[in-house]
């Protein structure tokens, strides 16, 4: 089953979001700030909750494919820049991360983004 795991995106871009997902996959998943302490796996397994309902901690946010090969992704994320809005940070469930709890993964890919544009902004100046 193909699922989306989103955390932190705005009402507008979920909105957005769904739209897209809804050529690619079954479901979208909007992850709350209680279920941050359980496992990916976990919570893939759960009944899709598709609405936003919180604030985000500390403005983190993800979109998270589960059950996607890369064709798919990339195919939803050239959708997605045709929208205009701005991009979550991307994720897909692999092997490594199917266990570690959400926080986790929300957490270590915000950090590789951030360290990510760091390097295309030092790269561009060159």
């Amino acid at each position: 089953m193909k699922k989306i795991l989103v955390y932190g995106i705005d009402e507008q871009r979920l909105g957005v979001i769904s739209g897209i997902a809804s050529n690619f996959c079954d479901e979208v998943h909007f992850v709350k700030n209680s279920e941050l302490s359980e496992r990916v796996i976990d919570i893939l397994e759960k009944e899709a909750d598709p609405k936003f309902s919180e604030q985000p901690l500390n403005e983190l946010e993800l979109c998270m494919f589960g059950g996607f090969d890369r064709e798919s992704i990339f195919e939803f994320i050239d959708m997605m820049k045709e929208t205009g809005i701005k991009r979550p940070v991307f994720a897909t469930v692999t092997s490594n991360n199917l266990e570690w709890d959400f926080e986790r993964v929300l957490v270590d890919v915000n950090q590789e983004h951030i360290e990510m544009q760091k390097m295309n902004a030092t790269n561009a100046k060159k």
